[in-house]
C-alpha cells in the first residue's frame, strides 16, 4: 500500500548517491512542492525518488526536479511518475508543446514539415512525415513563442510511433547539438516561462516573495517606489 502524498509528510529524497530530508509543502496532482534540509540539491532535470519509511519498493515515487532552488531558497518543484524506471537518458526537464515547424537532414537542401511534440534544454520530441535514421543529423527550427526562432543542429536518437498510430507520419526523439548562446538563452527563457504556466501556483507559493515571473529582454522592470516587494530582483 503506498502512502499519500499530503502537505507536512516527511521523508527522503534520493539521487544519485545523495538523499536529502524533505517535507512535502504542497501537492497537485503529480506535481509535488517540497522543502529540503541540508546541502547539495538536485539540479532541474535531475531523476531521482521520493521515499518514506523503510519499504522502499512500496513507498518510492520516482519523480524529477522540475524547478530547482533559486535565490537561496530551500525549496524544490518535483514531477512524480508513479511506478517509472529510472530514465538516465533525460537530463532535462521537457515541456509539452505542438509547435508546427521544419526539420531537414544536413544533406538534404529541403525542410521537411514537423510538429514538436515536447522540448528540454537537451533535445526534443517531433513529429513529421520525413524519414531520418537513428544517428542522423539534422536541422530543428525552433519557433519558441516570444523568443527570436532559432535553428539548431541535433542528432535522432530514438524513432517510437505516433500517437494516434500513423503510417504516415513517425515521431523522433533528437538531441541537440553544440547550442549557440542565444539558443541556449532563448531555450532556458521559454522553458522556465512555460514552467509558470503549467504550475503558476505552486511556483508562486513556493519561490521566495521577490521572484517574479520570468521577464522578456528588454521589457521595463515593474516597481513601485516604497515598496522592495513588488519590485523584481536585481
Amino acid at each position: 500500500m503506498r502512502i499519500e502524498l499530503q502537505k507536512g509528510r516527511r521523508g527522503l529524497l534520493r539521487f544519485g548517491e545523495k538523499a536529502l530530508e524533505i517535507e512535502i509543502l504542497a501537492v497537485a496532482q503529480d506535481t509535488i512542492g517540497v522543502r529540503f534540509a541540508g546541502s547539495g540539491h538536485p539540479a532541474e532535470g535531475t531523476g531521482g525518488d521520493l521515499e518514506f519509511g523503510s519499504d522502499a519498493s512500496a513507498l518510492a515515487y520516482h519523480v524529477q526536479v522540475a524547478v530547482g532552488a533559486r535565490d537561496g531558497s530551500d525549496t524544490l518543484i518535483l514531477q512524480r511518475v508513479p511506478g517509472a524506471p529510472h530514465d538516465n537518458y533525460r537530463r532535462a526537464w521537457r515541456v509539452p508543446m505542438n509547435v508546427k515547424t521544419n526539420v531537414r537532414g544536413h544533406n538534404d537542401p529541403r525542410a521537411a514539415k514537423a510538429v514538436i511534440i515536447n522540448l528540454s534544454a537537451d533535445g526534443a520530441l517531433i513529429e513529421s512525415a520525413a524519414m531520418f535514421d537513428i544517428e542522423e543529423l539534422v536541422d530543428l527550427r525552433l519557433p519558441l513563442p516570444g523568443e527570436s526562432p532559432q535553428v539548431v543542429h541535433a542528432r535522432v536518437i530514438r524513432t517510437e510511433p505516433s500517437e494516434p498510430p500513423s503510417d504516415a507520419v513517425q515521431r523522433y526523439g533528437v538531441r541537440f547539438l553544440e547550442l549557440t548562446t542565444e539558443a541556449t538563452h532563448s531555450l532556458t527563457f521559454f522553458i522556465w516561462k512555460r514552467l509558470w504556466e503549467l504550475y503558476p501556483k505552486e511556483i508562486a507559493q513556493l519561490l521566495p516573495r521577490r521572484s517574479r515571473r520570468p521577464r522578456s529582454p528588454g521589457a521595463p522592470r515593474a516597481q513601485t517606489e516604497g515598496d522592495p516587494e513588488q519590485q523584481d530582483p536585481p
